[in-house]
């Protein structure tokens, strides 16, 4: 666990294992106070019914999902996990391809990172965690 901002990081999906891979849940781990990594969406749904102390308050959870390595069903959990409405979702991609980033923003996704800027600089997840929880605060507020 780390020190971070007190909310939840769903890591969804098991990225690419070449190397030099940047894995999420060891750099949210300063972002947040807890990081809970699954290899699919039923796997997290199970895996937050049987976590104990429940779920932070609506907008405290942050979900990540992994989708490198895979141009199957890792798209099409965006608008599964963007309806579940815990908080924002930032998806992780092969490439920053045009067609991927407007469909997953058309569903809500606050942020598409390509996974090679993400070995260049492995705060940027961090910081797009932070900014995301924030702006969904703000949000909330309002």
């Amino acid at each position: 666990m780390g020190g971070g901002v007190q909310a939840l990081a769903l890591v969804v999906g098991e990225g690419g294992v070449a190397a030099g891979t940047v894995r999420p849940g060891e750099v949210l781990e300063g972002a947040v106070a807890e990081v809970l990594e699954f290899a699919s969406p039923a796997d997290a749904l199970d895996g937050l019914r049987e976590r104990a102390g429940g779920l932070p308050p609506r907008g405290r959870t942050l979900i990540v999902i992994d989708g490198r390595g895979a141009e199957d069903a890792r798209l099409a959990w965006v608008p599964l996990l963007v309806g579940i409405d815990l908080g924002p979702v930032i998806l992780l991609a092969d490439d920053d391809r045009t067609d991927v980033v407007h469909a997953a923003k058309a569903h809500g996704v606050s942020r598409c990172l390509e996974h090679r800027h993400l070995s260049r600089h492995p705060g940027l997840l961090a910081r797009s965690a932070r900014r995301a929880l924030a702006a969904d605060d703000r949000k909330q507020r309002a």
